[in-house]
């Protein structure tokens, strides 16, 4: 049996990067964060390619669905860190062993889209030339030339066991070791893993928080200056405080389940010493041969308390403590705690200073 794959999660900004670098420091821990792995999540992704074949259901409409799924995993970034075509050829295995039928012809749910006016506009005119020739039979030919592959898949009873060896497969591309815990970089969405465990073998998530008045701040002033901070509303603290309940919106019973492990990014850095024995239980590692060389607390303690140091916000501060009390990290427990170096955006590990 495989060692547990974990998925470090966080919502945008809210330094799961700094769990990932701790584990990278972890000799029976291989950790593959070179680029993120949101694929399973991500709209037209294997959980929505699932729902629509298994779940939604509806005669020949899954061609749609299954070419949106090629589509994705073919752009730049979603299969990003594995060689281009071995990406596409275990994407295409994946897909042969869940297509029921493939033929060339039309299909009904690209109703209004240039390929149907196509397709369809190629129908009535061989129809038009078939009338005025009358031929005997139609060379299979024409249609593998002027109509596109179509691809059926109805409620595929092998889709989870197919999939569960897609991502294996993946993760042997990207240089997974069985030997060791495997720790993925966004593997699951942050507000609902348990949704995506089923594909993969031996899952645990750990899901990382921020406190939201940092939060707030940091994507704010900091990241949006340089562009980077443009994926959090931040144009009014009310669409803040609206974005950041709406990120967190979660299924009844997550934060019961025992494979799945709530800590806040501040408890790292101010609560070194216990947060690390439990991220290291949690994820079944112990050997923790390279310790500070990868995650240094008192270079991320730069990105915290901003609302401290940022003057003139204090109104915004104080909205976002009345509306979110339950996100906020007591800070006060730890007041003298050092610092050093400068505020960074991105993973210690890649020298991701800004």
């Amino acid at each position: 049996m495989l060692n547990k794959t974990i998925g470090v999660c966080g919502y945008f900004s809210s330094g799961a990067s700094a769990v990932t670098d701790l584990l990278r420091e972890f000799d029976d821990a291989r950790v593959l964060d070179r680029y993120e792995f949101p694929f399973i999540y991500y709209p037209d992704g294997l959980s929505d390619l699932d729902w629509h074949l298994n779940a939604n259901f509806r005669k020949t409409f899954s061609s749609l669905p299954i070419q949106r799924f090629r589509k994705l995993t073919r752009s730049r970034g979603h299969l990003a860190g594995i060689e281009k075509k071995l990406a596409n050829d275990l994407t295409e295995r994946f897909l042969r062993k869940i297509v029921q039928v493939r033929w060339h012809g039309l299909a009904t749910e690209e109703r209004g889209s240039l390929s149907w006016f196509y397709s369809r506009a190629l129908a009535k005119l061989l129809m038009v030339v078939c009338r005025l020739t009358k031929p005997k039979r139609i060379p299979e030919r024409l249609f593998q030339v002027f109509f596109p592959k179509r691809e059926i898949s109805v409620r595929p009873r092998n889709f989870d066991a197919a999939a569960k060896e897609y991502i294996n497969a993946l993760l042997d591309s990207m240089g997974r070791d069985e030997s060791k815990t495997t720790v993925i970089d966004q593997l699951f969405c942050a507000n609902n893993p348990a949704k995506g465990f089923k594909y993969v073998d031996n899952p645990k998530a750990v899901v990382v928080d921020r406190d939201p008045r940092d939060c707030y701040l940091f994507c704010k002033i900091f990241l949006k200056s340089r562009g980077a901070g443009l994926y959090a509303a931040t144009d009014t603290v009310e669409d803040f405080i609206s974005w950041f309940k709406a990120m967190r919106t979660e299924p009844d019973g997550l934060r019961e389940r025992e494979d799945i492990l709530f800590m806040n990014f501040e408890e790292l850095l101010y609560d070194y010493d216990n947060s690390v024995p439990k991220i290291a239980e949690f994820c079944g590692v112990s050997r923790h041969t390279a310790k500070g060389e990868f995650f240094k607390p008192k270079w991320s303690r730069n990105n915290s308390q901003l609302f401290k140091k940022y003057k003139g916000y204090e109104e915004d501060i104080g909205k976002i403590e009345k509306e979110l009390p339950d996100y906020l990290f007591p800070f006060e427990k730890y007041p003298d705690i050092e610092t050093e170096g400068e505020m960074f955006f991105g993973n210690q590990s890649k020298r991701g200073r800004i």
